[in-house]
């Protein structure tokens, strides 16, 4: 059987040090090469530590989650990246599927299956908890019965560089970085940054994210 160099990227230390311990201890082909906390510098320890396999613990719904595994999937498209979560938000978990993820799973499973999981999706399956895609099935309703499916984006009339600024902004890009990819300047990426949160009638970058992922958008380049 391959041998799994598994890293673990997680926003909860308490929770990945544990994981990595039990996984280090339950299964001999798997070694976990490394810990790595949920933030935009551990794209550079990836590449120094070359890990196939990636556990990315999603423990709360963090900024950072999403951009960051959606610039993993494009620099290390050969890494298999499986999710393991606590955060059952229906659209949430949807848009964590539509990344093209191996698999993603609650953090309530066992042992012994989080280990049968991991060597299945490395020999390239699938897996989604089936309590997760349950959650899937729903569907907010408005008033008057419509759904939400419309993209928030579409119903609040973001302009063509409004949604540049905030696809750069969902995938983890700072205004420094977005203002260099644009040519424009800091003060024009902060000007339409506001701009968009007027329009999303949020009060910061965090609310504008949680707004924007629950609306079951996804946007892509």
């Amino acid at each position: 059987m391959e041998q799994i160099r598994l890293m673990i990227i997680s926003d909860n230390q308490i929770f990945g040090s544990g994981l990595s311990k039990l996984l280090q201890h339950s299964d001999q082909y798997i070694k976990v090469e490394a810990m790595l906390p949920m933030k935009p510098g551990s794209l550079t320890l990836i590449k120094q530590h070359q890990p196939n396999f990636i556990l990315f613990n999603v423990f709360s719904p963090e900024i950072e989650a999403p951009g960051l595994l959606s610039m993993i999937l494009k620099n290390h498209p050969e890494i298999n990246i499986l999710v393991i979560t606590s955060y059952r938000d229906p659209f949430y978990v949807r848009n964590l599927k539509n990344l093209n993820i191996r698999g993603c799973i609650c953090d309530d499973i066992s042992t012994r299956r989080l280990i049968n999981v991991i060597h299945a999706v490395n020999m390239g399956k699938f897996f989604f908890d089936n309590k997760l895609m349950e959650i899937n099935h729903y569907r907010d309703k408005g008033s008057g019965g419509n759904t939400y499916d419309q993209p928030i984006t579409k119903r609040a009339r973001l302009s063509k560089r409004e949604l540049e600024i905030l696809k750069l902004t969902l995938d983890g890009y700072k205004s420094r970085q977005v203002a260099q990819k644009l040519s424009i300047s800091i003060r024009t990426v902060q000007n339409h940054r506001a701009h968009i949160m007027k329009k999303l009638q949020v009060k910061n970058m965090a609310e504008m994210i949680k707004v924007v992922y629950q609306s079951n958008v996804l946007i892509r380049g």
